[in-house]
């Protein structure tokens, strides 16, 4: 089937994109984590012009133990502080952001509250590969150039050991 293929190189081609920045070995331990795993992922991916992502990764995630939540691409600092509580206990965060130009202040101000702790952290740069820059303290970056439903699947399958 022609689509079929299709389909299959695009979602291939998009496990290929991906840019993997500092500590690859982290996504390696994830899967073997035994406590808490919070995924924050921007709440763009729900938004009308967009399929809507969000519902796949809690299928993809949540199986395999994240706690999946989204957070506002501009998130206020209730917003930030709601997320640093949620990542208090965790031994594996995930954050995600969805920029369209400079990193602003309160996505800064979110990564800095989620990667204080020495733990297994992962920044995601869904939008503008340059978040990352403002990702230092996570131990592994992922830089996708979009967000994509192949782009962002393809993630996932690096959370869960694929």
């Amino acid at each position: 089937n022609l689509q079929t293929t299709e389909e299959a190189l695009f979602f291939e081609a998009a496990q290929k994109g991906l840019e993997i920045e500092g500590n690859a070995g982290v996504l390696r331990a994830i899967p073997k984590a035994l406590g808490k795993r919070l995924c924050l992922l921007p709440a763009q991916l729900s938004q009308s012009w967009l399929p809507d992502l969000l519902p796949m990764v809690k299928e993809q995630l949540e199986p395999a133990g994240f706690e999946v939540h989204s957070i506002s691409e501009d998130p206020s600092a209730d917003e930030v502080e709601e997320a640093r509580r949620m990542a208090s206990d965790a031994e594996v965060i995930v954050l995600a952001t969805f920029s369209r130009g400079a990193t602003k202040d309160s996505v800064k101000s979110l990564i800095e509250a989620v990667s204080g702790r020495d733990v297994m952290k992962v920044g995601i740069a869904l939008g503008n590969p340059m978040d990352a820059e403002s990702m230092m303290a996570m131990n592994c970056r992922i830089k996708t150039h979009g967000y994509s439903l192949p782009q962002v699947w393809a993630v996932c399958q690096e959370f869960l050991g694929s």
